[in-house]
């Protein structure tokens, strides 16, 4: 004869294996648009749709000689301040090392 115990384990492994089984769906009806929001941010971020059929070069930016050209300006400009300013830098390390400091 089984005891009290051994029925209710019985009765929750019982309900829990077909209420575990209830939760599988076998057939899922999904929204004939889902995922389209992800499709159009997708299709939304390509600079040129239409590349492959395209023969151009793409006219973006700067030619590399003016590219070339403003980067050496701009790392220019760093040396004429340091040499023109006639004040000390932020942060001298060479005067830290040799120890003569006034």
């Amino acid at each position: 004869m089984m005891g009290c115990y051994q029925r209710l384990w019985l009765f929750l492994a019982s309900w829990v294996a077909v209420s575990s089984l209830s939760g599988c769906q076998s057939y899922w009806d999904a929204d004939p648009s889902l995922g389209s929001s992800v499709n159009s941010a997708i299709r939304a971020q390509v600079a040129n749709p239409n590349a492959p059929q395209t023969k151009q070069s793409p006219k973006q930016g700067m030619d590399g000689v003016a590219a070339k050209k403003s980067v050496d300006n701009y790392q220019k400009s760093f040396d004429d301040k340091a040499s023109t300013s006639g004040m000390p830098s932020l942060v001298n390390i060479n005067n830290a090392s040799t120890g003569n400091n006034p």
